[in-house]
Formats: C-alpha cells, sequence, structure tokens
C-alpha cells in the first residue's frame, strides 16, 4: 500500500502526471473491489479499497462521487459482516447510516458498539439518544407532511406534535392497579385512579427529562375501602428501544371507610413505569408504605392509559 501511494494521483495534482498513474491507480482499485465481493472474501483488500474510495475517489472525482455513499455503505457493511469485532469499521458504518439518514439503521449499530466497547457506554447511549430523536422527528415529519400540516409558533415553524415544551408539557391518563398486602392487614384490593404529569423543560419522548406528576385514587380492599390524593417527582428514561422508563417517589394522603380501618393516613409510593412508544400504554409496579395511620406495606400492578 505504501509504494501504491506513490502512484495514487492527488486530487490537487497537475495535469503533468506519467503516463498510466490513474490507469494504475484505477486498477488496483477495482482488484481490490473484486477481492472483497468474491465468494470468498480477502479482507485486507476489504480494507485497502474502503480506504481508497473514501479518502480518495469521493473527495476528487465528482463523477465517481456520485455513486460513492451508496458503493461505500454496502462496501462497509460487507466488511463489517466479515469482521464483526472491529469497533472502528462498525462506527464507520454507523456515521455513513447517520449521513444517509438511515437512523434505524445507525441505532442498532450503536446498540452493537455498546458491546464492543463497554467503556464508552455513557456517550454511545447518549448518541442513540440523539438517533433515537431524530427517529421520532423524522416520522412526525413525515405524518404531518402526508396531512400537508405546519404549525408556527410565534417566530419559530415546527410540527404538529414535534415534542416541545410549548405543547408537551402536560400529559394525563387513567390507571387500574391490583394490589396484594406485603405486610399488614390491607388485603387484595382493586383501584382506579387518574393521573396527570407536567415535565420541567422540553419533555422528548425517547429522551430524558423530569416531571412531577398529581394523582387522585380510589382503592377497594378487603379491610375497607379509601379515596387518596398524591404528588411526587419523576424521572423519564429511555431504557429500550420500544419503551421508556419513568422512576418516581410519591407522597399520599388517604381517607379510608369502613370499619375497623376508617380514618386518615400516609403513606410514601416507589413506582416503575415502562411506557410504550407506539401505544399510549404504560405498565408498572409500586410499593406503597403507610408511615402515618397504618405501618402496612402494599405492592401494587398497574395499568396506565395515557389520554394526551
Amino acid at each position: 500500500m505504501r509504494l501504491l501511494e506513490k502512484t495514487r494521483p492527488q486530487p490537487d495534482a497537475s495535469d503533468d502526471l506519467p503516463d498510466g498513474s490513474y490507469d494504475l491507480w484505477d486498477e488496483y482499485i477495482t482488484r481490490w473491489r473484486d477481492a472483497l465481493w468474491a465468494q470468498h472474501p480477502d479482507i485486507d483488500a476489504g480494507y485497502l479499497y474502503l480506504e481508497a474510495i473514501a479518502n480518495y475517489h469521493c473527495t476528487s472525482d465528482p463523477v465517481l462521487a456520485l455513486h460513492c455513499p451508496e458503493d461505500l455503505r454496502m462496501s462497509i457493511e460487507r466488511l463489517v459482516r466479515l469482521v464483526p469485532h472491529d469497533p472502528d469499521l462498525l462506527r464507520n458504518a454507523i456515521r455513513i447510516y447517520q449521513e444517509q439518514g438511515m437512523y434505524r439503521e445507525a441505532e442498532a449499530g450503536l446498540e452493537k458498539l455498546l458491546e464492543l466497547e463497554p467503556l464508552a457506554a455513557k456517550e454511545i447511549r447518549e448518541e442513540i439518544g440523539l438517533v433515537r430523536t431524530s427517529i421520532a422527528l423524522r416520522d412526525e415529519g413525515e405524518r404531518i407532511y402526508a396531512g400537508n400540516g405546519l404549525v408556527l409558533d410565534g417566530n419559530i415553524a415546527s410540527l404538529p406534535g414535534e415534542p416541545t415544551i410549548a405543547d408537551v408539557p402536560l400529559r394525563a391518563g387513567i390507571a387500574i392497579d391490583y394490589g396484594a398486602t406485603l405486610r399488614g392487614s390491607l388485603g387484595g384490593s382493586i383501584g382506579l385512579g387518574a393521573f396527570a404529569q407536567r415535565s420541567f423543560g422540553a419533555a422528548d419522548p425517547r429522551g430524558p427529562y423530569s416531571f412531577v406528576e398529581a394523582r387522585i385514587d380510589w382503592n377497594q380492599s378487603v379491610a375497607s375501602d379509601a379515596g387518596s390524593l398524591s404528588a411526587g417527582l419523576w424521572r423519564h428514561l429511555p431504557a429500550l428501544r420500544a419503551a421508556s422508563l419513568s422512576l418516581g417517589v410519591d407522597e399520599r394522603g388517604e381517607v379510608r371507610f369502613g370499619d375497623p380501618m376508617s380514618g386518615a393516613s400516609l403513606a410514601t409510593d416507589v413506582s416503575a413505569v415502562l411506557g410504550l412508544y407506539e401505544a399510549p400504554l404504560d405498565l408498572g409496579v409500586r410499593v406503597e408504605q403507610w408511615y402515618a395511620g397504618s405501618n402496612a406495606t402494599r405492592a401494587l400492578l398497574e395499568i396506565r392509559v395515557r389520554l394526551f
């Protein structure tokens, strides 16, 4: 390769070049490409081919450059399949995907890169979050474009439904839960509630943000019926490809009806909720610990439906 570099015509070279300089260089590029795509591929030739077209043809020849993005991507994909544990090669593929707007493929590549470079997990996860945001904005843009809609928010043009603080600070929904007592004499329970959430700053559905939640519930248990109000602080995290994870701590005041459990009580609730990206549905678990009016502990499974 070092010797061949001496024969490669430089992008700013004059026309006074030795005869055959271009021909020799192009001949080797053709050989490397054929070797990469052969039935029994030559991996070293593949690396040389990618370096050659990325560093020379795609930057200096305006005619060949028209075919470079597709050819470069397909060649990198083939080499990644042949050498799946090369993180630098995978990063090149991810960069190509992002440049060509192939965000789903870029996301899959970043997930694979997490396995290859665990020490860079924080930076890679941040990049995954940005890619997921690009996916959400692109999908929403396509949906709005199909409906020929555009909303102007002040002096800034934005798409309807785009996750910004201007139009996504508040969410609300209903919840159904079923609980079992871990400690105490409350017995099994079933409940129905409604909740409202307000975010601090922009609430990107596929990104991290904090929010407060207020909630009202009616609960029927073996021992008594109860109405309650609660409020708390939550954190939304992009945990999975198909769902987010929200963690929260609420303080709850409750009034119970029915002997022998009637009266007021206070409890702390700790919750974890998985929210599906493609449906307005959340699945959660909650642990309730009373500290005034009772010392019982209860665990609940919960289904939430987001209304808006």
